[in-house]
């Protein structure tokens, strides 16, 4: 099964999949500025920490992508500015300032290029983030589902599927990748909407 898509870069806009309507609804939010990624973090349209996190980096291009090519101290400013904003926008998410140091030190290591080229090393940082995220998910979908027996029974708390991250889950990565491996897991969900995440879901 293809994995839902929570965050992602189409030509030039960010596509975020609005998790406040899920499930009745499938909506994708299609993103051309920072105040966008702000307004999805902050209404919980993209939630999870890791979500969140690459959002927030994308963020930082949108911020900056349609800023003139000729003005290194204005763009300088408006990256920092951009920056400053998103850390607003979820103060108890830790990914949130990780992703944005991670993409500070991208624009300080690239300071003598080309405004052009600053931008587009920005792009392939966030980008880097995402892929990042899916690979570290996997690897700890393996190692925990080496830790479950045959026959299991799993409670969750909160978001930690596919959704809460770049595509994978995180405790529900340990839950694909044992199913993956002919394992048998009972799972537990608790309610993850985001008005009452950590409560028992209905049915439980």
């Amino acid at each position: 099964m293809e994995d839902l898509k929570t965050v992602e870069w189409v030509d030039g806009k960010l596509r975020i999949l609005d998790q406040t309507k899920l499930p009745e609804e499938f909506v994708v939010l299609e993103i051309s500025d920072h105040h966008g990624v702000i307004s999805a973090i902050k209404n919980m349209s993209v939630r999870g920490a890791p979500a969140i996190g690459i959002a927030a980096a994308y963020g930082v291009v949108l911020g900056v992508w349609r800023a003139d090519d000729s003005d290194r101290t204005a763009f300088l400013t408006r990256a920092n500015d951009v920056i400053e904003a998103l850390k607003k926008s979820r103060p108890t998410a830790k990914n949130l300032y990780w992703a944005l140091e991670a993409m500070r030190k991208t624009l300080s290591k690239h300071l003598d290029k080309p405004i052009l080229e600053v931008k587009q090393a920005l792009l392939r940082k966030a980008d880097y983030i995402l892929r990042d995220d899916i690979e570290r998910c996997k690897k700890i979908g393996a190692y925990g589902a080496d830790l479950l027996p045959i026959r299991a029974s799993v409670l969750t708390h909160c978001n930690a599927g596919a959704l809460a991250t770049g595509g994978y889950g995180t405790a529900l990565g340990v839950i694909r990748s044992a199913v993956e491996k002919g394992k048998q897991v009972n799972v537990y969900a608790g309610e993850t909407l985001p008005a009452a995440s950590g409560s028992p879901a209905d049915g439980i």
